[in-house]
């Protein structure tokens, strides 16, 4: 699947607007050289609204939310991911349905409320809690924004934009690039 053009140059103004990406790289001039690296360049994320890189695949995935004519998203998370979508939904006057698996502690609970988001546990882990989420979705009529593979297309187009904004920042072309990783979509993303 190709993204629409539309919805990509939506995107991109979008992303301006709400200040989404655009993050500084900033050079760790101590850390580098302990490290035996040169040059050593670090991306602020945290710079992003809800502090997390995730506010790059939730806006697109809102957009796409919007374009389709869903009123609500859903999704399972730890946390960032949640407050993400919900910054997403409430920018695009969305409802955010966010369900955490009932083990985990309450992380940015507080954040998603004040956001207008709807916040519920689920019994069981992560994979359950995904699990429950797209069977509600399919129940009520509301956007999936759970991963998988109806999603990669928009993680790796959203995180792509990452390794775009590094290239412009940088004077050059770097040696290597590491990537923290949780699902995978991110490393794919920027690589």
């Amino acid at each position: 699947m190709v993204l629409p053009p539309g919805l990509v140059a939506e995107y991109e103004q979008r992303l301006r607007e709400l200040r989404v990406g655009r993050t500084p790289l900033l050079r760790a001039d101590r850390l580098g050289p302990s490290l035996g690296v040169g040059a050593l360049y670090l991306k602020e994320e945290g710079a992003n609204p809800t502090r997390t890189h995730k506010d790059r695949l939730a806006l697109l995935q809102a957009l796409d939310a919007r374009e389709k004519g869903y009123h609500d998203l859903a999704v399972a998370t730890c946390g960032n991911f949640g407050v993400a979508l919900a910054f997403a939904a409430d920018a695009f006057e969305l409802k955010a349905h966010i369900f955490f698996p009932a083990p985990f502690p309450p992380f940015r609970e507080a954040e998603l409320e004040a956001l207008g988001a709807t916040v519920e546990r689920v019994p069981g882990d992560y994979r359950a809690t995904i699990e429950h989420v797209a069977s509600r979705c399919r129940a009520e009529g509301w956007y999936d924004a759970n991963p998988g593979p109806h999603a990669t297309e928009f993680a790796l187009a959203a995180y792509a934009v990452i390794s775009g904004e590094i290239l412009e920042a940088l004077p050059g072309s770097p040696d290597f690039a590491a990537v923290p990783i949780g699902n995978g979509s991110t490393f794919a993303g920027v690589h």
